[in-house]
């Protein structure tokens, strides 16, 4: 995970958009992240009716080999087009960065 965010969909409202231009014509992406691997998984719980309560436990969810692949093939493609980029530690400082708004500040009004 390059910034902390795992590989999945993020609405546009939770982005920030900058001036910094990254070049990412070299990363490829899988061919199975379709809107089915994005979409959440259910997980079967427990019925009440069969035996004992404190025996049926309840599926937790656990993230598959698959998607570890994919996140890891993701990452070492970004981190390589980072690096390629005459910003490099600019740009990892910004993604490792916590970002939080206080009062009377509006991202619209910011330059990045």
């Amino acid at each position: 995970m390059v910034n902390g965010c795992p590989l999945r969909r993020i609405n546009q409202i939770y982005v920030i958009a900058t001036k910094t231009k990254l070049n990412i014509d070299s990363v490829t992406l899988p061919d199975r992240l379709t809107d089915d691997y994005f979409r959440r998984q259910k997980l079967n719980k427990a019925k009440m009716g069969e035996g004992d309560i404190f025996e049926s436990k309840k599926e937790v969810y656990s993230v598959s080999e698959e998607r570890k692949e994919d996140q890891s093939s993701v990452d070492k493609q970004l981190l390589a087009a980072i690096r390629k980029s005459g910003e490099k530690k600019l740009i990892l400082g910004y993604l490792g960065a916590m970002f939080s708004l206080s009062k009377k500040q509006f991202p619209h009004k910011m330059i990045f």
